[in-house]
């Protein structure tokens, strides 16, 4: 009976991230719709705010109880799995379809953070040793990259079509 517990309440879990997931997809398309924002303006800000406030608050814990390794662990480990995991089964579910904003903006940005984040973590041209150091500069760095990359998506919102709110009205009646 007591190896039945943890194994209900992974099931409980999943069922209330499916949920929440499902949520805040709806919500994040409700707000957007209302602020007649763009799919992939709202996927770029709202929903990766929304998923990626719990890693957020799983890094800070751990950095603050002396495990910052866990936290770079975390980020590289959930980029990786939202490009190549979730990205490919969704892709195998329906097609993806690649606007060329996010081909000549998106796509160079996530690589120019996945340089830096690899170049600050490594202490690539200062170190010698074999830690990993992220300092508060170089957090300042980040975020301001962070502000800069939600600058030019607002910038340029108008490249990418609005969701309609009848067809999304449509949608949600008929799947």
């Amino acid at each position: 009976m007591e190896s039945l517990i943890p194994i209900l309440l992974l099931i409980l879990g999943f069922v209330a991230l499916v949920l929440g997931a499902n949520w805040l997809v709806n919500g994040a398309v409700s707000l957007g719709i209302r602020a007649k924002l763009s799919p992939l303006i709202i996927g770029l800000t709202i929903v990766a705010f929304g998923t990626s406030l719990p890693e957020m608050i799983v890094n800070i814990f751990s950095c603050a109880k002396g495990s910052p390794g866990l936290a770079i662990g975390n980020i590289i480990g959930s980029n990786t799995m939202n490009i190549l995991l979730i990205l490919g089964v969704s892709a195998m579910i329906w097609p993806i379809d690649v606007s060329r904003i996010s081909i000549r903006r998106d796509i160079p940005v996530g690589f120019l953070a996945t340089l830096a984040i690899f170049l600050m973590a490594n202490d690539f041209f200062m170190s010698k040793d074999d830690v990993v150091d992220v300092n508060w500069i170089e957090g300042i760095i980040l975020l301001l990259m962070g502000f800069c990359c939600l600058l030019l998506t607002f910038r340029n919102k108008s490249d990418v079509p609005v969701i309609d709110s009848d067809a999304h009205a449509l949608e949600q009646d008929h799947p």
